[in-house]
């Protein structure tokens, strides 16, 4: 599994996050949160 593919696959998933007042975007915080499961953290 590839990064590439995962992003693909949770880009479908809506942000409810008010747009103005954050500073990630809910896919890079999906794919941190892969990561660290892969990473057993």
């Amino acid at each position: 599994m590839s990064v590439k593919k995962t992003v693909e696959d949770f880009s479908g998933i809506e942000d409810p996050q008010c747009a103005g007042k954050v500073d990630h975007r809910l896919i890079d915080i999906l794919i941190l949160a892969v990561c660290a499961v892969i990473a057993c953290a």
